[in-house]
């Protein structure tokens, strides 16, 4: 029975979405600007960072077991910086 077992897990459709915007950001280039696809998601922001956590966790994990993953770590340190940015922005409304 190795291998044979469910790991249910729910996440909010519109985290997919963060997904997208933050790999784009990522990966693509992608300026500010794509943040207006996401601009009528209220809790987009939490969404963000999980979406960072996530990537950087799966990265985290590659460089553990010894692939040379810190460079593409770092790659995510401008959409970080950008999305506490906007959690700053978001808490003095």
């Amino acid at each position: 029975m190795t291998g044979d077992y469910l790991c249910p897990a729910w996440r909010p459709a519109v985290y997919a979405r963060a997904i997208i915007v933050a790999d784009a950001l990522d990966w693509c280039g992608a300026d500010e600007s794509i943040l207006g696809l996401v601009d009528d998601i209220l809790e987009i922001w939490q969404l963000m960072v999980r979406a960072e956590i996530f990537r950087i966790a799966i990265y985290d994990g590659f460089h553990r077991l010894g692939t040379d993953s810190l460079d593409a770590i770092n790659g995510h340190l401008n959409t970080v910086n950008l999305v506490v940015r906007k959690l700053h922005e978001f808490e003095r409304q």
